[in-house]
């Protein structure tokens, strides 16, 4: 598959090492792929295992950044941007085929890797509640723990809805706590 900086940035040589010895070490049932980016260490995984790979994939990659490049007020960004999605595109329709299936988080990202011509087979694996009211996402009581790098968007735009619905749920509530961690957390988050 086509190495491209998307991907191949979140790659080490160091983790590769790991796998490689935990798959000599081990005997495993299937494999998990735990995100588009995982995929770097496909063919070190396929070296010493014959089993089935599956990815669980959390977004359509390319249409990310096909939406990210759409979204750019700054020309020369988002003629970057769309390079990165076209690289993405092909790389994600090319790596698919090399595995035994995707779980989908969406019925949306189903339909959207099935449009690549994939010959694995892509089920939706969903890690939402569906509603269409938003009363219904009232969070009774508990912790809430959010991970994630918010220089990303799509972070940012979960935490965003994360956060308003914690507040509409606050009131009903005192014991509930919202943690969040990761790169740049924006100052008004951190109380």
């Amino acid at each position: 598959a086509l190495p491209i900086y998307n991907v191949t940035r979140f790659h080490s040589d160091e983790v590769t090492e790991k796998i490689e010895v935990l798959i000599k070490k081990n005997t495993y049932d299937f494999v998990i792929l735990d995100s588009l980016y995982a995929t770097t260490y496909l063919s070190s995984i396929r070296k010493y295992f014959t089993g089935k790979i599956y990815l669980r994939s959390h977004n359509c990659e390319a249409q990310i950044w096909f939406d990210l490049a759409k979204n750019e007020q700054n020309i020369p960004k988002s003629i970057y941007f769309k390079k990165l999605a076209n690289d993405l595109h092909i790389y994600e329709s090319t790596i698919l085929n090399k595995l035994d299936g995707v779980f989908a988080i969406s019925q949306e990202d189903q339909e959207a890797f099935m449009k690549t011509n994939t010959e694995a087979k892509v089920c939706v694996i969903p890690v939402h509640l569906e509603s269409n009211d938003q009363d219904e996402f009232k969070i009774e009581k508990g912790k809430i723990f959010h991970v994630g790098n918010m220089d990303w968007v799509p972070n940012r735009e979960a935490v965003e809805r994360l956060v308003k619905l914690f507040h509409e749920s606050i009131h009903s509530d005192d014991q509930l706590k919202l943690s969040l961690v990761g790169k740049n957390i924006e100052k008004h988050y951190k109380s």
